[in-house]
């Protein structure tokens, strides 16, 4: 991949393939299999790197992240998947997540806002201060 780059060749295909077959082989090795994306990204030319970087956001911030970081809570799923939905300790977390939080932004907001102790932005509404607590702590762009 380094002499690719040497030679100029800035289709990112071509860095791709060997690049898979890297990981592979580190993988195999017993090494972390994230030096090979490291050695990968060491490759790819400067001017393909924006492109790149702007072509892998969602995949990475949505689908790669997330299952990365679910696979190294060390949860153990039931095999009845259902029955952890029944459990008072998942009704807790969810109406902490879904109403608690929310409530708690907004309103100590709302109360720093009538105490004199903050103001709202220009031009926001409290509709929006709301929107904010909904989504306070989630990793949305």
């Amino acid at each position: 991949m380094a002499i690719l780059n040497l030679l100029k060749v800035q289709r990112l295909i071509f860095y791709f393939v060997p690049g898979i077959v890297l990981w592979y082989c580190i993988f195999n090795s017993g090494i972390h299999a994230t030096i090979a994306g490291v050695l990968l990204a060491f490759c790819i030319p400067l001017t393909k790197i924006d492109r790149l970087e702007h072509a892998l956001h969602d995949p990475v911030n949505f689908i790669i992240m997330p299952l990365f970081a679910l696979a190294n809570t060390a949860i153990v799923f039931p095999a009845d998947l259902g029955s952890a939905f029944s459990h008072t300790v998942s009704y807790g977390i969810i109406a902490g997540l879904v109403l608690g939080k929310p409530l708690g932004i907004f309103g100590m907001s709302f109360l720093a806002v009538k105490l004199r102790i903050a103001s709202l932005p220009d031009q926001t509404s409290w509709k929006q201060l709301w929107g904010v607590g909904m989504i306070a702590g989630s990793d949305l762009p």
